[in-house]
């Protein structure tokens, strides 16, 4: 399995704040069957700033912890979008032009068709694929704006624990229904903390009940391995 939205890598964000929290949460991903994790740390102006150069030296660093137990990671970002967020993927201070982007929006955002329609177009003009993260965190978007946000083109992520009902059983409606329609592309863990548990092994478990094995595999590693090379590529 291939976890894209991971809050994994210590002391760049509100994950782990420590290496020792770090080495926990990595032994979970392996004994969950996770080969790679594209680690996210959150880009969000005035909290989340850290500078590119001391992210990677962080991220090299567990690199080498991770590569021991047999895991791959990845560097990636989750953008808070805001006014400025065209602006600095222009100036390629986010993430390297034309390669993915992971968005996420308050949760509290109405939803406002032209408005979002305008940003994907925009975020598209220096990203190769826009991916929605816990999309079933806004509350203000209806099943059906959802399900316009996909025929928009937002490629859509959800949480496992949201899935698994740990974050109240009317996010875990909201999610089963959209899996039902395969209008989600990736299941991620979000996993920011030692007390949450990486649960991907349970959630694909039990989503393999109701979905055709097809849909679980590129929810799980199919998908993101397209992602991936989107995020390698060379231009």
């Amino acid at each position: 399995m291939i976890d894209i939205h991971s809050h994994l890598l210590p002391k760049v964000d509100d994950g782990p704040s420590s290496n020792d929290e770090f080495l926990v949460l990595l032994n979970d991903y392996v004994d969950n069957g996770v080969t790679d994790i594209l680690c996210s740390p959150h880009y969000k102006a005035n909290r989340f700033e850290m500078d590119t150069e001391s992210i990677k030296n962080q991220f090299n660093e567990s690199c080498e912890f991770a590569l021991k137990m047999g895991v791959r990671l990845h560097l990636w970002r989750e953008v808070m979008v805001d006014s400025n967020t065209v602006t600095n993927l222009k100036r390629g201070s986010i993430v390297k032009e034309n390669t993915p982007l992971l968005i996420e929006f308050k949760p509290s955002i109405e939803f406002d068709e032209y408005y979002l329609e305008d940003l994907l177009y925009s975020l598209k003009l220096y990203s190769s694929t826009v991916v929605l993260a816990h999309v079933e965190r806004y509350i203000n978007f209806s099943f059906k704006n959802i399900e316009r946000l996909s025929e928009m083109g937002y490629k859509l992520q959800v949480n496992s624990n949201g899935l698994l009902g740990n974050d109240g059983k009317s996010k875990s409606k909201k999610i089963k229904k959209l899996l039902k329609k395969e209008l989600i592309s990736y299941i991620g863990s979000d996993i920011h903390k030692v007390y949450q548990k990486v649960n991907l092994a349970l959630c694909k478990k039990e989503i393999s009940k109701y979905l055709s094995a097809e849909y679980v595999e590129k929810l799980f590693k199919g998908n993101q391995e397209e992602l991936l090379k989107e995020l390698y590529r060379e231009d």
